[in-house]
């Protein structure tokens, strides 16, 4: 087995078409990207069809770019997975909670849903938690859903017996982390918003099965917002 052919001819000014051979299987793929690094598919699958009769309130490039999205967060690519909605609250909020709604149904019960709030000084709480607590915040939202020590097991069951307060789960779960930033929040989130894993001096947490969705209410992203959001659904075009 010498592994997968690729080809990679071009497509028009912002796309490529990427020819794949397994094996002698031949297979054609559509890309395209608005910004040269997130490259999402153009053509559907009938998975996508059904994905996209959901997704009417957003332009064209951006279902296919939210359904390449999902599909990169169902096999863990991207970690964490970043998408950012740039709008006014009006709209903003609007189209935020219908990704959430999207989201809640790809995923079902293996997602954790949290919303916050961080635009001001005081709102670091939301992320680190209260100084008295060991992981608390975002921190401790992100680590019961994928901290590999609370996976319920026959090996821990005598420390889930002494550990009565922690919660176990039973299933690998992904957390779904919706927060409204302004400049400030997004300086606040940047350590969340790094691929490798974040560590403060008394927590850390994987990036595992984590989605942030940022809506930003202004037209300013920060540069490191810029670099890892995977798409920019961006309203104010």
């Amino acid at each position: 087995y010498m592994g997968p052919k690729v080809q990679l001819l071009p497509y028009n000014e912002n796309g490529i078409v990427v020819h794949i051979e397994i094996d002698g299987t031949k297979e054609e793929l559509k890309l395209t990207s608005p910004t040269g690094f997130f490259f999402h598919k153009l053509e559907d699958s009938d998975h996508d069809v059904k994905i996209r009769q959901h997704l009417g309130f957003l332009h064209e490039n951006d279902q296919f770019a939210f359904i390449t999205f999902l599909e990169m967060i169902q096999e863990n690519y991207i970690k964490p997975a970043v998408l950012v909605v740039l709008g006014s609250n009006g709209s903003g909020l609007s189209v935020v909670e219908k990704l959430r709604h999207e989201f809640r149904e790809q995923f079902n019960d293996t997602l954790n849903d949290i919303e916050v709030t961080v635009k001001k000084e005081e709102d670091s709480r939301v992320v680190l938690g209260d100084v008295s607590e060991v992981m608390g915040g975002l921190f401790g939202f992100i680590d019961k859903c994928n901290n590999p020590d609370r996976m319920a097991n026959p090996n821990n069951r005598e420390q889930q017996e002494k550990d009565a307060k922690a919660v176990y789960r039973d299933k690998d779960e992904y957390a779904l982390i919706t927060a409204h930033v302004n400049e400030l929040g997004q300086f606040i989130l940047r350590e969340l918003l790094e691929s490798s894993e974040s560590n403060t001096h008394r927590q850390r947490v994987s990036k595992d099965r984590v989605i942030f969705l940022l809506h930003v209410d202004s037209s300013h992203l920060s540069s490191t917002t810029l670099s890892r959001a995977h798409h920019i659904i961006n309203l104010n075009l």
